[in-house]
């Protein structure tokens, strides 16, 4: 979050707009944003087999991802 502080000035520059900073973000919305996000997640895969890939980095400042991946076979065209 504190990076998009590093590149407000450029977001704000193009879309003419006053932005919050990332404090203002994260007190405000994240909680919200991510209650939300997590329930939309979980009735999508509600009842579907996925496949989890984890990559645990144990260097400190680097990016670590869990990724989930599903196939919704009614939508697969043969």
């Amino acid at each position: 979050m504190k990076k998009l502080d590093m590149i407000r000035g450029d977001f704000e520059y193009i879309s003419k707009k006053s932005l919050e900073r990332s404090s203002e973000l994260k007190s405000n919305y994240m909680k919200e944003i991510l209650s939300c996000e997590n329930r939309i997640q979980c009735e999508e895969l509600l009842g579907k087999s996925i496949s989890l890939v984890f990559d645990a980095t144990p260097r400190q400042g680097d990016v670590f991802n869990v990724v989930a991946r599903f196939v919704d076979v009614a939508k697969v065209k043969y």
